[in-house]
């Protein structure tokens, strides 16, 4: 467990032992990056790059993940729900949603690409012909884009 400095803030680089072991996050932290992109690569898009406020190490981590999975069901439920209360908010969310995987795309880093995976209703604007052109140059083994409008869960 990581103390509050005298400052207020955490020092994460003190690594406290807890009975004999260190603890979880700095045991991962040991590993060399290409276990640690392997690790990322299984995780939805959104969740890896959350690691990126782990530490400097881990800042673009993210970015050499080999599985590019922007599967996005909890977000689409919501666009769903928030399509009946605000027609024009759905919209909203669809932009936004193309901007993140474009913004995605022109920061990642690695040399190729296993797996590319869009589910989501993009509506009107997409990208999706620089998505494909993205993929093939990365030599992608396995490409799935879902576009379909879903209706909310129940």
């Amino acid at each position: 467990m990581v103390k509050p400095s005298s400052k207020g803030g955490f020092n994460l680089r003190k690594r406290r032992k807890i009975g004999g072991e260190e603890n979880f996050v700095d045991r991962i932290s040991a590993l060399p990056d290409e276990i640690l992109v392997i690790i990322l690569s299984g995780l939805p898009v959104r969740d890896a790059q959350a690691t990126s406020i782990l530490s400097r190490r881990w800042r673009y981590m993210w970015a050499s993940i080999t599985t590019l999975n922007f599967d996005d069901e909890k977000n689409l439920c919501r666009l769903y729900e928030l399509s009946r209360i605000y027609p024009e908010g759905k919209e909203l969310k669809k932009l936004w949603y193309v901007d993140w995987v474009d913004s995605v795309l022109k920061l990642h880093r690695a040399p190729h690409i296993e797996q590319f995976r869009v589910s989501f209703d993009i509506g009107l604007r997409s990208s999706i012909d620089e998505w494909i052109q993205f993929a093939m140059k990365k030599g992608v083994q396995m490409i799935e884009l879902d576009f379909l409008e879903y209706p909310a869960h129940s």
